[in-house]
């Protein structure tokens, strides 16, 4: 599975109507010195899905709006081929009769090498056939060596075709919303081309843009109250996990992004609000 993670950041055009509100307002002053500014809930991460191979696709398994697991197998590709190979390697990385039948004629080698020495010791039988089977001896348990050898390299081929038959499916590696189908069953995906577009909910990054006298005040881990826009009620807290060290010199601003817990699904992403730092002063 390839895929493409967008660490979602506010664009620039977003940033400049960001920017020019907090000049123009100045942000917003509560009755105990608290101060509100525009932001922006944003998914923490998009995540576009794609197949590390080229192939039909067979099932969809996922559509627009569906919540999905880490780990979930939301599309396959045909993969009939891939299967009946890893069958035939199973087959034979399971199968140990070639080295088993290499130990029983290594056993009556063996047997035969003891008897023929007995028979020697007794003056009976020749050298050259006890030579013989000394050598049949040597040729068996090398025989032994390269079966197992052979099993080995077979049990290796299995892992690799199961490896391939892996490749031709695509789970989710994050918690989160499919945003879009880009491809459907019977069309060709290949590693260039998007199949499933899923946005991560919770948590959720809020961009804002203050201005500059805010620097000094703020660091990461400070928390933050959150309230989206109408028609979306509540008051959230979430935590500042990001305070740029670059300024905007035309707004004389700079981002910070706050991490809001969203297990419940309840705040939409894409939506306005207005973010407070009560303890700013």
């Amino acid at each position: 599975m390839i895929l493409t993670m967008k660490s979602k950041t506010v664009h620039l055009s977003l940033a400049s109507s960001l920017a020019l509100l907090v000049q123009l307002s100045g942000g917003g002053a509560g009755a105990q010195g608290a101060q509100t500014f525009d932001c922006v809930i944003e998914p923490a991460v998009i995540v576009d899905l794609a197949s590390p191979v080229g192939g039909l696709i067979d099932d969809i398994a996922v559509v627009r709006g569906d919540i999905v697991s880490k780990g979930q197998v939301v599309a396959k590709l045909e993969s009939g081929v891939e299967i009946t190979t890893v069958e035939l390697m199973a087959l034979r990385a399971g199968s140990a009769a070639e080295v088993d039948a290499f130990r029983a004629r290594l056993a009556l080698a063996q047997s035969r090498e003891e008897r023929l020495s007995t028979l020697i010791e007794r003056g009976i039988g020749t050298k050259e056939e006890l030579e013989d089977a000394q050598a049949a001896v040597r040729v068996a348990e090398s025989e032994i060596r390269m079966a197992e050898m052979r099993l080995r390299a077979a049990q290796v081929e299995m892992k690799r075709a199961e490896a391939v038959l892996e490749q031709r499916t695509i789970v989710s590696p994050i918690d989160g919303l499919v945003l879009d189908r880009m491809l459907d069953t019977g069309e060709y995906a290949d590693r260039d081309t998007a199949v499933i577009r899923i946005a991560q909910l919770d948590p959720l990054h809020v961009e804002a843009f203050l201005p500059i006298d805010m620097f000094a005040r703020l660091k990461p881990g400070d928390s933050a109250q959150v309230r989206p826009a109408p028609p979306i009620s509540g008051d959230y807290t979430g935590e500042l996990i990001v305070v740029d060290r670059v300024f905007d010199a035309a707004s004389s601003t700079f981002g910070v992004r706050i991490e809001v817990s969203n297990a419940e699904l309840n705040i939409p992403a894409g939506h306005r609000c207005v973010v407070e730092f009560s303890e700013a002063e």
